[in-house]
């Protein structure tokens, strides 16, 4: 379950004073108290949509970019557990960004599911792009997605990245539309290298690219250089002073 929520928090004079608004998502179980259910804050927000990027810099008033109620930033990666299985709930886009996903799976979770709003784009290939990166992190992580959108594509990925189901209408569209689906996820004590280690590998041939073109440089000027002074000796050769 998502809910937009307003922490308050009171004075000592005894008044109520809204400190933070959060994005988040919530598990309410027969397991749960009453009034404790398992939550998640977003971690990463959406710019311009829940916040308003360097706002005390850049006066955004005068292109126009209207003011809004800033969210604030959740700070853990919270995993949840229900029926002695762990998962993660990603909301919105936060299924784009490789390193947030991989700390989630690194802190059990064993399948992930991405609650996301996506008529910001309307009908346009932004939720096919979404689909197919959720395909990236299922790889990644070797987890399954469970993807439930609001008018984007709703589906189940497997840990190999395929997509088991896509919710559909009678008339095969899968965005902007309305229905149920039912399908079955593993839950997968899956510890990747990505999971483990991130991006090291990715540095690791940045690293290694960037000393193959550096040697590759110095080699052509070097070799550039004696050519150069072979052409000078056999031009002296050719005119004796």
């Amino acid at each position: 379950m998502g809910s937009a929520e307003i922490q308050k928090y009171k004075r000592g004079n005894g008044q109520t004073q809204t400190v933070k608004t959060l994005n988040s998502a919530f598990l309410v179980s027969p397991q749960s108290g009453k009034n404790d259910p398992q939550r998640y804050d977003k971690i990463r927000l959406f710019p311009f949509g829940e916040y308003i990027p360097y706002k005390n810099i850049i006066p955004w008033s005068y292109f126009g970019v209207p003011d809004i109620d800033n969210f604030m930033l959740g700070k853990t990666p919270v995993t949840f557990d229900f029926s002695g299985s762990v998962f993660a709930t990603t909301i919105c886009w936060e299924n784009l960004f490789p390193s947030l996903v991989r700390q989630f799976a690194k802190n059990g979770a064993q399948f992930i599911v991405n609650i996301t709003n996506e008529a910001w784009f309307g009908k346009t290939a932004a939720p096919y792009q979404f689909v197919s990166m959720n395909v990236f992190r299922a790889v990644e992580n070797r987890v399954y997605i469970v993807r439930c959108a609001n008018s984007g594509v709703s589906c189940f990925i497997d840990a190999n990245g395929r997509v088991l189901k896509r919710l559909v209408d009678e008339h095969g569209r899968d965005i902007f539309t309305s229905g149920t689906l039912n399908g079955s996820v593993v839950a997968i004590d899956s510890r990747t290298l990505y999971t483990q280690f991130g991006d090291w590998f990715v540095w690791l041939n940045l690293m290694a690219t960037a000393l193959v073109l550096l040697i590759s440089f110095k080699r052509s000027r070097k070799v550039s250089s004696i050519r150069k002074g072979i052409s000078a000796t056999a031009g002296a050769r050719k005119h004796p002073v």
